[in-house]
C-alpha cells in the first residue's frame, strides 16, 4: 500500500511470500472465475495465486503506482491496475469469487467499516481471506515508538503512526454478520536474519517511512542510527552471528 516502496518490499519478500502461500492453501473455493489480489505490491501474491487458480481472472490492485510499474515488469502475464482501495469499490461488488488480501490492510484505517466493504466484493460462493501482522506488541514496535517519542526525536514529529489492526474477537463479530463459516488462525514465524541492521531495512520502507520521511538526510542517518543502537541491543546475535526475528500473523478466510 501507500506506506511501502518496491526497493524495501524485495527485502520483505521472503517474509511476506511464505505467508501468502500459507493463505492460499488454506482457500476451499473451488474453480473460482474472478479473483482480487489487494494491496498486491510488486505481484509476488498475484503469482501465487495465478500458480494455484490459473484459469482464474485475477487482477492485482495497489495505490502505488512504483509497486504496480514493478508488478508488470516482474509479471508481464498477469493483470494490475493503480487503484486506491480507501475509496468506492461498488463497481466490483458481487463479482468477485475471491478477495485475497496479504500483509496490507493494516495500513488502512476504519476495519469496522472496511471489511463489510470487502465482502460487498464475493459473489454468492465468495471467500475473504486477508493475512495482517499481528507484532505490535513485539519489541520492534516498542522500540520504535520509544525512539520517536524520545526527548531527542520527538519534535520532529507531529504523530506517530497508527496501528489499525483490531482483535480477532473483533473481526469475528463484523464477519458473523455477513458470512457463513469462518476460520481463524495465528502463525508465529521465526525469521532468521543476517544481522540487525536487516531488521531496520525492513522497516525503513514500512512503518518507518512516515518518520524518516520528514528529516533530510543527516538527520536521518543519526536517527537510524539511534533505533538501529536500540535494535542490537534487543536482537542479539545468535553464535553463528544470525539474528532471530520473530513474527506473529493472524490470517481468516470467512465465506458467504
Amino acid at each position: 500500500m501507500s506506506n511501502l516502496n518496491s526497493e524495501n518490499c524485495l527485502e520483505l519478500n521472503t517474509e511476506n511470500i511464505l505467508p501468502a502461500h500459507d493463505l492460499a492453501d488454506k482457500i476451499k473455493v473451488e474453480n473460482p472465475s474472478t479473483i482480487l489480489d489487494l494491496g498486491c505490491g510488486i505481484g509476488y501474491s498475484t503469482n501465487v495465486l495465478f500458480n494455484k487458480y490459473p484459469g482464474a481472472k485475477i487482477l492485482g490492485l495497489d495505490n502505488s503506482e512504483e509497486m504496480i510499474h514493478k508488478a508488470e515488469e516482474n509479471h508481464p502475464n498477469l493483470n494490475f491496475k493503480f487503484f486506491d482501495i480507501t475509496k468506492d469499490l461498488s463497481f466490483l461488488n458481487n463479482s468477485m469469487d475471491i478477495v485475497f488480501c496479504n500483509s496490507c490492510l493494516q495500513w488502512v484505517p476504519d476495519h469496522k467499516a472496511l471489511i463489510p466493504r470487502l465482502i460487498d466484493l464475493l459473489t454468492d460462493k465468495g471467500a475473504l481471506c486477508i493475512q495482517m501482522p499481528l507484532n505490535f506488541k513485539q519489541p520492534i514496535h516498542r522500540l520504535i515508538h520509544r525512539t520517536v517519542t524520545s526527548d531527542k526525536w520527538k519534535d520532529h514529529f507531529e504523530k506517530t503512526t497508527e496501528i489499525n489492526v483490531i482483535s480477532a474477537n473483533k473481526y469475528y463479530d463484523i464477519l458473523a454478520e455477513r458470512c457463513s463459516k469462518i476460520d481463524m488462525w495465528v502463525t508465529t514465524y521465526y525469521h532468521v536474519l543476517d544481522s540487525a541492521e536487516t531488521i531496520l531495512n525492513m522497516y525503513r520502507g514500512t512503518w518507518l517511512k512516515p518518520y524518516l520521511e520528514v528529516l533530510d538526510d543527516e538527520t536521518k542517518r543519526e536517527f537510524e542510527a539511534d533505533l538501529l543502537q536500540e535494535i542490537e541491543k534487543n536482537y542479539p546475535p545468535q553464535k553463528d552471528g544470525k539474528v532471530i526475528f520473530k513474527l506473529p500473523r493472524l490470517f481468516f478466510i470467512a465465506e458467504k
